[in-house]
């Protein structure tokens, strides 16, 4: 067996060939840092609890660096739920991985399943287990509403993905995965709700030309379209000229869009210089790109906390 091992930024991964069999598989691995970041628990902590309680038991590189598996992961994100629910750890370490397993999903089964659902999302992005993650979102969902669901489970979770995705443990199929069906329970439940009423558009939403990631604005579609306004979906990678020639001839009352890739600030300045000289009605912005952009250099551009606030 021939065996070669890829590090990234914060993790790694090795690549495992085979070659009598003639196949490959990939097995993701992360460092201890990962581990702290994806659970909340401090490296620290996780060292003492592997040494004093032997809840972990790490493979280590030639250079003595601790490298943990995805069982090992979704240990940690289990033991992490149950920590913070008041269990001590030295009775956590008399429980197997089966037992630990179980009493989270006992919690999440009842209504305090406020952190065991980002986990449990987690768990199921791992093992590509596509049935698990829209049981459990459907739940969530259908006991708290979309617009709590989204800020309190999906958005943690995406943010969780794209930490994942940054230190190289996940592939884009694991993005892809979840993704679409995130997107897609957003749009049933958009769908669900009653037509809109006939008349002038209120809304008209997009995401710019760079833009693909649109899971924010079809949320921002269903709370709008839930409170009884217009509409008007343009969706992603939709080119300025397209959006000045609609709101030119619509004339809805404000523009909402979604910034979630970064570009250079100068970038963000052009777009809406752009759009300010054929609108002069508000801008809604969102997505993770303008959280940390002071806005109040130009006029009439909102945050869309401003218009869609946080449950």
């Amino acid at each position: 067996m021939f065996k070669k091992t890829v590090y990234f930024a914060l993790s790694c991964a090795k690549l495992e060939t085979n070659t009598s069999k003639n196949c490959y598989s990939f097995v993701l691995v992360y460092k201890i840092k990962d581990i702290e970041i994806l659970t909340g628990i401090k490296a620290h902590t996780l060292r003492v609890w592997e040494k004093r309680y032997n809840l972990f038991n790490p493979e280590r590189t030639n250079t003595k660096i601790r490298t943990y598996s995805d069982k090992d992961l979704k240990k940690a994100l289990n033991i992490s739920v149950l920590y913070k629910k008041g269990w001590k750890i030295s009775k956590l370490a008399k429980l197997s991985d089966e037992e630990i397993s179980n009493e989270v999903i006992q919690i999440y089964s009842s209504k305090e399943i406020s952190n065991v659902v980002i986990s449990l999302l987690i768990q199921s992005l791992i093992d590509f287990d596509n049935i698990r993650f829209e049981r459990i979102l459907n739940n969530a969902i259908s006991k708290e509403g979309l617009h709590y669901a989204y800020f309190n489970y999906i958005l943690p979770f995406l943010k969780h993905v794209g930490v994942m995705w940054s230190v190289g443990a996940i592939q884009p199929a694991h993005e892809h995965f979840v993704s679409n069906i995130v997107r897609q329970k957003i749009i049933a439940s958009i769908d669900d709700l009653e037509e809109e009423q006939t008349g002038e558009v209120d809304y008209v939403l997009y995401c710019p030309e760079h833009e693909w990631h649109e899971i924010g604005l079809l949320f921002y579609y269903y709370v709008l379209k839930n409170k009884g306004f217009r509409v008007l979906y343009l969706g992603a990678c939709s080119p300025i000229e397209s959006v000045l020639k609609t709101t030119d001839l619509l004339k809805p009352k404000a523009v909402v869009a979604s910034f979630v890739t970064s570009i250079d600030s100068t970038k963000l300045e052009e777009h809406l210089v752009a759009v300010r000289k054929k609108f002069n009605n508000p801008i809604y912005l969102g997505g993770s790109y303008i959280e940390d952009i002071d806005l109040s250099k130009f006029k009439q551009v909102l945050h869309i906390k401003s218009l869609i606030p946080v449950q």
